[in-house]
């Protein structure tokens, strides 16, 4: 990637309608990092004089380090960042360089209509959805953005300890009003009559601020950000900000840590995908967007009422899902309410949805909720873009299919045919045992045979270890949705069975591990085992009875 590219990091922020904080949208700038700055980090294994060495050649200072992944933030003479980046990068002791970027929060649509009061919620079928769930307490949702009213009214009981980057204490209150528009979408405090209902009436909302009062921030800070989120506790990570260009080496590097420590990661498109109005917010009309474009992330884009896209919306390969993004209400700094457009208020609604899964499905991976949230999504355009397609991604979330989408669904058959034997010998009994899922996919998979009473395991079959003398494991690994297979288990029968004795053969298939597993699947095979001897008939000619 050309060098000009990789410093096109425009950020832009859905600003809030009518507050003039939000008013106040950064103008693009190509370019535009932190003076006097650049982030480094060094191969594994670098020794410490090829890092002092790679230092004192490029007249640098170490001002700061995330330690977590190993990046360095350094001192560099200002006007030279890009020069001290490229000379870093010929070092090969250098893993990568960057300067050290600044991002913004994704810029408001201007509105000039409203629609019904939270329309979102009945669109992603949220109410059906909270029948089954409103959310469990504790699962923490981390605002990764300009911070959260602190005090307002229908925040303040779902707020824990945050922390502030952009001033570097522990006081997240927001200054612009960005991120409590974001958190009231995932998480306001609900049936408590006051203001609006969030997706996740239970969860936690943990205020991280990365951007200043004019929705700006250094890349360093989101990154800190988002691994301070991933230590302390959060599940859900929400990123309604970006910057065009690639995705960074750095935030990847923060977001891959989140994902190891089992956060997921849900981030917004960005605005710039409408032709009129793109170039208010962005350098080029629908550009890519990270950390949307990063791996292990939930790249989230816009739709309004009816289900079609937001004109303004993002739209490119790596889009995950859809949510409504047009006209939304929630909760604004000062105590206020207001309406907003933009992907950052539909990227919330991704996050609030991912806390709804996980107080049902505790033990999920991030992985597996990632899963659940695109394959229960209602493909509202499928009529021009069935399936998968660049503009909704999976499509547009559904939170009660969500909820109701279970843990692995996991099948097991056993065939075998009627057995016919000799009289007074002792049968062989081979099963077939086909396996499947249907759910979503599954790790740590096994199935256990019990010995049917008066039989001996024939070691014939593969992959089948023992416990102890009557119950035998066949580990399957991990069974994707769709998945299925075929093993076999041979028994000789130990003693003489009398015709038509029943022996009960008991197969299972789980994962003994999982708390989220749906409860082994029995197959249970009942087999009657008849002896017959199959006697030739005797024709017998010219034969009269007797006188």
């Amino acid at each position: 990637m050309a060098l000009r590219d990789i410093t096109k990091l425009l950020l832009v922020f859905l600003a809030i309608y009518s507050v003039p904080a939000l008013a106040r949208e950064p103008q693009p700038t190509v370019g535009e990092f932190a003076p006097g700055e650049v982030l480094v980090k060094f191969k594994p294994g670098a020794s410490l004089s090829a890092v002092q060495s790679a230092m004192r050649a490029n007249s640098v200072g170490l001002l700061d380090e995330i330690p977590q992944i190993g990046v360095k933030i350094l001192s560099v003479p200002v006007g030279r960042e890009l020069e001290v980046v490229r000379r870093l990068l010929d070092d090969p002791s250098v893993e990568y360089a960057e300067p050290n970027y600044i991002l913004h929060a994704l810029p408001t649509i201007p509105n000039d209509g409203y629609y019904t009061w939270q329309w979102g919620m009945e669109k992603i079928q949220a109410p059906s959805a909270w029948d089954i769930t409103t959310g469990a307490s504790n699962i923490i949702i981390a605002i990764v953005d300009t911070g959260v009213d602190l005090d307002h009214p229908d925040l303040d009981a779902k707020v824990v300890a945050g922390y502030d980057f952009v001033n570097n204490d522990n006081n997240p209150q927001d200054d612009n009003g960005h991120g409590t528009h974001c958190a009231g979408i995932a998480a306001a405090e609900t049936n408590n009559n006051t203001g609006v209902a969030g997706v996740s009436w239970g969860a936690k909302i943990m205020p991280v601020k990365v951007l200043d009062d004019t929705g700006s921030g250094l890349l360093s800070w989101v990154i800190s950000g988002i691994i301070y989120a991933a230590d302390n506790g959060a599940k859900v990570i929400n990123l309604s900000l970006g910057g065009e260009g690639n995705c960074q080496a750095s935030i990847q590097d923060a977001i891959t840590y989140a994902h190891n420590r089992g956060a997921l990661v849900v981030a917004a498109m960005g605005n710039c995908a409408d032709p009129a109005t793109y170039q208010l917010y962005c350098s080029e009309f629908n550009p890519i967007f990270f950390p949307a474009s990063c791996e292990r992330v939930v790249a989230v884009g816009a739709t309004d009422s009816n289900d079609n896209r937001a004109s303004f919306s993002g739209y490119r390969d790596y889009i995950d899902v859809a949510a409504p993004g047009v006209n939304i209400w929630s909760t604004l700094y000062g105590n206020t309410y207001a309406y907003a457009s933009g992907t950052s208020m539909a990227s919330p609604h991704v996050s609030g949805l991912a806390a709804l899964i996980w107080s049902v499905a505790p033990c999920y991976t991030p992985d597996q909720v990632e899963q659940i949230i695109k394959q229960s999504a209602d493909d509202v355009n499928s009529n021009t873009y069935p399936g998968k397609d660049d503009y909704l991604g999976w499509g547009r979330i559904n939170a009660y299919r969500a909820v109701l989408a279970g843990p692995p669904d996991l099948y097991i058959t056993t065939t075998n045919g009627i057995i016919l034997h000799e009289p007074n010998t002792t049968p062989v009994l081979t099963y077939t045992i086909s396996y499947g899922n249907e759910g979503i996919d599954a790790t740590g998979i096994i199935i256990t045979e019990t010995l049917p009473v008066n039989t001996i395991y024939i070691d014939r079959g593969v992959g089948w270890t023992t416990s102890d003398n009557s119950v035998y494991t066949y580990s399957v690994g991990s069974l994707l949705y769709g998945d299925s297979g075929q093993v076999t288990f041979t028994v000789q029968v130990s003693e003489p069975l009398t015709i038509g004795q029943l022996i009960t053969n008991v197969v299972s298939i789980g994962s003994p591990e999982a708390e989220c597993d749906s409860g082994d699947n029995v197959a249970i095979d009942v087999d009657s085992v008849f002896f017959a001897k199959i006697y030739l008939p005797i024709v017998m000619k010219n034969f009269s009875p007797s006188s």
